[in-house]
């Protein structure tokens, strides 16, 4: 709801079923896990790892360095952030 990364895939590191729903991922295809600051997706690394995944790619700071950085998201954030510059 806030934004997000283009293509990105939602699966809460809080949910009780998360570990089901990284264990039905691709091992082979390299993922980049991130959330708004970078705690909770700290956390998920370890059940990456302990699954086997061998290309897992955090992203350090989060959503909240990644728009600071001036990145693209998709979503509501983005518009936002776009109706703030055009004020300016």
């Amino acid at each position: 709801e806030k934004g997000h990364l283009d293509g990105a895939m939602n699966i809460d590191v809080l949910d009780k079923g998360f570990e089901k729903e990284v264990e039905k991922l691709d091992r082979d295809k390299p993922y980049l896990v991130h959330c708004q600051s970078g705690g909770r997706s700290g956390r998920s690394l370890e059940v990456f790892k302990k699954l086997g995944f061998k290309n897992i790619y955090h992203l350090d700071g989060g959503m909240k360095g990644w728009v600071k950085a001036g990145y693209p998201v998709t979503g509501k954030e983005k518009a936002e952030d776009e109706a703030g510059k055009a004020k300016e």
